[in-house]
């Protein structure tokens, strides 16, 4: 009854794992009952096979914990008879499922398996009722086979390809990949083998394609192999026998094989393990015996599928990984059995049932436990509390309290009615950390009231976590939630703080806000601000209030509400400047669903501006208003064409004024298999005003060919623009433009000859009308001859029209370049010009030389280029250039040396440090420019600007001096203090000077800076103190502006 039992329950399990895996598409397919029962039916030998070994282990667990119920095992062993004879009906039993086992396996289940698969296909999936199967040998024709690794139905490749033909002679076809084209199939990358009846290689070919020559397709092929499980033993070795033969691994086919060898030996290994484990525990719950059989089945069965994974893989031995849960599970079982009835038996068993308990212990006490725990040196029991003595530490859920002194409040059900701390009390939960005189501890309500309190916290504040100090003579901590009486808070750790907000109450909601009544905002302990109600989020939600105040010339009191809800915020501000007016700004955005509604309005002494605008990802329905009191209303609809967008405008305005429509399209493109047709920009617009109208666009649109013949590509550019005034053509204002060019790319002869032409047609229609048509055909002839090459580029541009300046290709040109090029070496020379052959004459040459050595780690080059000046070789001239690099460091010096002068005018030089660490500066991205004119010798220019590290500190430097004036500027960031110096001089007399100091006070920071005019006459001058946790909450004072605060 057990063994059916067992094999029942996880019959049905397993059918219900199924069915809950595969509920998606039974779903969606519409699958009946009856179709579902068959399904399952086909699969039942496998589940029958695979359950044996659950039956025979319960019915183990269940026979012995009745014996040992029923003391019968403490029978047998006072009688003298061993424990290990009682195993033999059971192996018994066990010899005869192993083989009931490997005929359903071998036999039975194959035969099912494939029944399943197609019920599946059919049913379930509702694929055809054959499928590729990827990994099987596919018989496709009279001695003749086929495999395939992978198959890629979308683009009709196969890859890892085997064609086996028996007969007189082997033969043997492997390729890489086979595609199909034009309803045939090709071999790529193969090699074709042809082997004797005895064995030898008669032929061996290496091809790069080969048509494949098979009658019969081979998607349906592939459609009639069988997968390793739905073999039965001989079919497999037969497998196995041919993969080897032709050279593929057959580990999948070798671990189905001995997976059945292993399976059907299940229950004999199950009969080793579980007896022995039965006799040495003992158990005599049924419970505890579905357990066992549980966790041993989930070992041995989960094990077994992971090591013949790895088999398939060639991670382990295909042969020995099906076989390693026996072993290991045999061995066990073993040597448990030779110790029973001995000592060491009953001392294993002693331990590991301490060892289980105490784990079932600590899970419990872990899980389900929320009591007080009270540690300490002393305690002493009165009748209606409980005193604890020395170094008290109490600990509940997640919260520890230490204290020195703990008396526990009974009530008269001898329950903790609450508990007192006195004395050096600290409470400490998650990031919270309090120190107080005395704590009184609700653990009903988890409420903790402490007094005369100082401690801290960590909140995050517009997404930044802060670690908050507050203080106390009361303050309660119930969940998370926390409550000041008559305390401050503040992020200084200093005692006493820098700063401080001072309030008679404040509530701490964790992640949710702060609340504060009767606030006081103290800077070194000197009152600075009231406020009745403070407010702050601590969650990633806008601040929900502010208040901004400024003294001087302009007091101005600015007040902003942010209002949050689940769709939406509300934000409102009002700034009032004395004398001058009020400055309000309402918004407010919703979500309607996918739509977003977003209200604007401005207003201030001297206009009003509003909007008001609906939208999603596509359309935009928006009203506005502007200064002019101009109201306008548009809808927009934006989509995706031909890869880009699309946008389409209607809109109206108050002044009678229609826009319909506006349609851009910007940067689309389309695939043909000519090419690509690509629209980079196209506008139309057509404008209503009264009774005129204007209808105006521009277009760019372009088509790149794919490469055929001797061509390389073909690019075909068009632009145009065009003015249409009320609808019709009219001379005087209205135009239209349209150019074109038709680009023939590298129509090429070899390497050496190299052809382009370009056509050019274009119209142009207005009061002054024009057209222009022309070709513009060049050619490019290279000859190398080492170290020599010669180079010639021809030209020819015809063009014909009237009106020719209006198109910017508008000259006819006929020319060619020549370039005659000498290398060997680091040196490099080249000596070019052009002749024109309209007017029939060489261009001025050049002549450009390059040279560069080393020495040691400095690379040196040197670069000129002359210009002969046939006119008048006397005008003709050098540029000299004298380059060095080592490292970071590029500098370069270059002149131009003129020859009818026989001087230099200027020297110019150039540095570059970048990049690399250099002397004393760290990741330096500095320049340096000077210019000197020789005679008179003269430093006309000079500037350097860039910035270096130098550990964390980061330094700017700027100087510029133009032969008279100077302007200096240097900075200091990410250091303490921060420092910014700029100074200007005009003839060597101040012109502007300005100097910025920024010091941290540790919570505070201090800003100072000061700007003067000629002869150092002071123009401003400005101090502001600031909390650094929060830089833009201070307070400070502007020469110009007066005394300004802003900290809540």
């Amino acid at each position: 009854m057990p063994f059916l039992i067992g094999l029942g329950g996880f019959i049905i399990f397993v059918s219900i794992e199924i069915l809950y895996q595969l509920s998606d598409l039974i779903v969606r397919h519409r699958v009946g009952i009856g179709k579902l029962f068959l399904l399952l039916y086909y699969y039942l030998p496998y589940f029958v096979a695979m359950g044996v070994p659950v039956g025979v282990l319960l019915s183990i667990f269940w026979t012995f914990s009745k014996l040992s119920e029923d003391r019968e095992l403490m029978a047998i062993q006072v009688h003298g008879i061993s424990q290990k004879n009682l195993i033999v009906p059971f192996l018994f039993l066990s010899v005869l499922l192993s083989v009931i086992v490997f005929f359903l396996n071998d036999q039975v289940v194959p035969v099912y398996q494939s029944r399943a698969e197609e019920a599946m296909s059919k049913y379930v999936l509702k694929k055809p009722e054959v499928f590729v199967v990827e990994n099987v040998i596919s018989k496709i024709g009279e001695d003749q086979y086929f495999y395939v690794e992978k198959y890629d139905e979308k683009t009709n490749t196969l890859w890892n390809v085997v064609i086996f033909k028996y007969g007189s002679e082997e033969k043997i076809v492997t390729a890489k990949r086979v595609q199909k084209r034009e309803e045939r199939w090709y071999l790529f990358d193969g090699r074709y083998y042809t082997v004797d009846k005895d064995g030898f290689l008669k032929l061996d070919v290496h091809f790069s394609e080969m048509e494949l020559d098979i009658t019969e397709d081979i998607e349906n092929l592939l459609r009639v192999g069988k997968t390793p499980r739905e073999m039965t033993g001989k079919e497999l070795k037969e497998k196995i026998e041919f993969f080897r033969k032709v050279g593929i691994k057959p580990s999948p086919w070798i671990v189905e094989l001995q997976s059945r060898y292993a399976n059907s030996l299940t229950p004999i290994v199950i009969v080793l393990v579980g007896v022995p484990l039965s006799l040495l525990f003992q158990l005599r719950s049924k419970s505890w015996g579905v357990i066992f059989t549980f966790v041993l089945v989930v070992l041995y069965q989960g094990s077994g599928a992971w090591l013949s994974a790895m088999g398939k893989e060639n991670l382990l031995d295909p042969g020995f990984a099906p076989w390693i849960p026996n072993i290991v599970f045999s061995v066990m079982g073993g040597l448990l059995f030779v110790l029973l009835d001995t000592a060491v038996a009953y001392r294993i068993r002693e331990f590991l049932t301490r060892i289980f308990l105490l784990l079932i212990f600590i899970l419990g006490t872990s899980l389900f436990s929320s009591q007080v725990n009270i540690v300490s040196d002393q305690m002493e029991r009165l009748t209606d509390k409980m005193l604890f003595l020395g170094n008290v530490e109490i600990t509940y859920k997640d919260a520890t309290i230490q204290a020195s002194k703990t008396v526990v409040h009974l009530n008269k059900e001898d329950r903790v009615e609450y508990l007192e701390a006195i004395g050096e009390v600290v409470y400490r939960k998650k990031d919270t950390i309090l120190e107080s005189d005395r704590l009184i501890f609700y653990p009903e309500g988890e409420r903790n009231l402490l007094f005369h309190v100082r401690g801290s916290t960590i909140v995050e504040i517009e997404g930044e976590k802060k670690k908050i100090y507050l203080s106390g003579e009361e303050i309660t901590v119930e969940g998370s939630k926390t409550t000041v009486d008559f305390g401050y808070i503040t992020t200084c750790s200093e005692i006493p703080p820098h700063y401080k907000l001072k309030a008679t109450y404040m509530e701490i909601r964790e992640n949710d806000y702060l609340l504060a009544k009767n606030v006081v905002f103290y800077l070194l302990e000197i009152p600075i601000f009231y406020q009745p109600v403070f407010f702050t989020s601590l969650s990633d939600k806008p601040q929900p209030f502010s208040v901004e105040i400024g003294y001087g010339q302009n007091p101005y009191l600015k007040t902003s509400y942010n209002v949050s809800y689940a769709q939406g915020l509300v934000f409102f501000s009002v700034k009032s400047v004395l004398g001058e007016g009020n400055w309000k700004e309402f918004e407010w955005n919703h979500k309607l669903g996918n739509w977003t509604v977003n209200v604007n309005y401005e207003e201030s002494p001297d206009s009003r501006e509003a909007l008001v605008k609906l939208f999603d990802e596509k359309n935009v329905i928006l009203f506005s208003q502007d200064e002019g009191y101009k109201r306008t209303y548009r809808f927009e609809r934006k989509e995706k064409v031909m890869n880009g967008n699309l946008n389409i405008v209607l809109e109206k305005s108050s002044d009678g004024t229609y826009i319909i429509p506006r349609v851009t399209l910007k940067r689309a493109s389309f695939k043909l298999s000519q090419g690509t047709l690509s629209v980079s920009s196209f506008t139309h617009e057509t404008r209503v005003e009264g009774e005129g109208s204007e209808t105006s666009g521009t277009v760019n649109l372009s088509f790149r060919s794919v490469p055929f013949f001797l061509l390389q590509t073909v690019n075909v550019n068009t632009t145009g623009k065009y003015l249409f005034e009320n609808r019709i053509f009219d001379e005087e204002v209205s135009f239209l433009k349209v150019d074109s060019v038709w680009d023939f790319q590298n129509l090429s002869l070899g390497k050496l000859i190299t052809l382009d032409d370009k056509i050019y047609a274009g119209i142009y229609r207005s009061e002054e009308s024009g057209y222009r048509v022309g070709n513009f055909f060049t050619t490019t002839l290279k000859v190398p001859l080492d170290p020599f090459s010669f180079e010639s580029y021809y030209k020819l541009y015809v063009v014909r029209g009237e009106n020719l300046r209006k198109f910017s290709q508008n000259e006819s040109r006929n020319e060619v370049d020549l370039k005659a090029i000498f290398s060997y070496g680091g040196f490099h020379s080249s000596l070019e010009t052009t002749y024109d052959f309209i007017e029939e004459e060489f261009s001025d040459p050049y002549l450009k030389t390059s040279f560069s050595f080393k020495t040691g780690n400095l690379t040196h080059t040197i670069n000129t280029t002359t210009r002969f000046v046939l006119d008048d070789l006397k005008k003709s001239y050098t540029r000299w250039e004298f380059q060095q690099r080592a490292g970071s460091l590029l500098n370069k010096l270059y002149f131009t040396y003129f020859y009818d002068k026989a001087n230099i005018e200027y020297i110019e030089d150039q540095m570059r440090i970048y990049g690399r660490d250099f002397l004393f500066m760290e990741d330096p991205r500095i320049t340096a420019y000077s210019k000197v004119k020789v005679d008179p010798f003269k430093l006309e220019r000079f500037w350097i600007r860039g910035n270096f590290k130098r550990e964390e500190i980061v330094h700017s430097i700027k100087l510029d001096f133009d032969g008279e004036d100077l302007d200096l500027s240097y900075g200091m960031k990410n250091g303490d203090p921060t420092f910014d110096l700029s100074i200007s001089l005009e003839n060597w007399s101040v012109r502007s000077f300005s100097v910025s100091v920024e010091k941290a006070l540790h919570c505070l920071g201090a800003r100072v800076s000061a700007s003067f005019g000629r002869d150092f006459s002071l123009e401003n001058f400005s101090v502001f103190f600031y909390i650094r946790d929060f830089p833009n909450s201070g307070i400070g004072f502007d020469s110009e502006e007066g005394l300004g605060v802003n900290v809540f």
